[in-house]
Parts: structure tokens; sequence; C-alpha cells
């Protein structure tokens, strides 16, 4: 049996991981990996790393840490390959980024619940290194 942090991550997820900051201040990103998560899609509030209450779009419990200004999309490679087909991949309103990120360890320490805080992400995916 999986553990427990892990054992309920059953839907899949398209992660393009933040990996730095451009000329402009911008967030740059890897290339695009699938990964296992629990996205639960309920408008609340949270906390920025910065102590500011923003309004989050969803919770998605996630296999890794993933960095603030990651992209995130709800589906599979494929999927996503599949929608840069059409002429609506133009419209970038199913993208979410990642506004913070959070660990739960256990009781001992030794294994942690991942979740991150996504809000809604309205320009265009940014610049893949």
């Amino acid at each position: 049996m999986p553990p427990i942090e892990v054992q309920n991550l059953k839907q899949r997820a398209v992660l393009w991981m933040s990996s730095g900051v451009d000329n402009y201040g911008k967030f740059t990103v890897t290339t695009p990996v699938e990964i296992d998560c629990r996205w639960e899609e309920k408008r609340h509030q949270s906390m920025a790393p910065d102590n500011t209450v923003i309004a989050a779009d969803s919770t998605v419990y996630v296999d890794r840490v993933v960095r603030q200004g990651s992209i995130m999309w709800k589906g599979t490679l494929k999927e996503w390959t599949k929608l840069l087909t059409t002429p609506a991949a133009t419209n970038p309103r199913w993208l979410k980024e990642v506004s913070s990120y959070n660990e739960i360890p256990d009781i001992k320490g030794r294994k942690v619940q991942r979740t991150v805080t996504l809000t809604h992400y309205n320009e265009q995916l940014p610049t893949i290194v």
C-alpha cells in the first residue's frame, strides 16, 4: 500500500516548473511534465508568502516540491498536446499559477503531504527554458 501522502493522488496534471525570472521580471518555466495529483476546485482565501490575502481558485495535492510561479493545467500531456492544435489554444483560461506551496509533516516528521494553492492565470504561457 502506498504511503498515505500519495495514495489518493489519482488525477493527472501538467506542470511547468518555475525556473527563474527573465529580464522583464516574468517567470520562466521548464518543459512540461505530467504529475500525479488530487485537484480540488473551490474558491477560498489563502495567504501568499508575503502574508497578503489572495483569492485562490484551487488546492492541489501533489507528489513533489513545486515552486511559486509555476504553471499547472488539469489533464494529461497527451490532452494538452491535442488542445494545442485547436484554435482555443491561444486562450490561457485553463492555466493556473502556483501562488503558494505548503508541506504538512507527519507526526514523526519523516513524510510530508504537499499542497499548492492555485490562482487564475491570465497571460500566455511564460518562456520555456
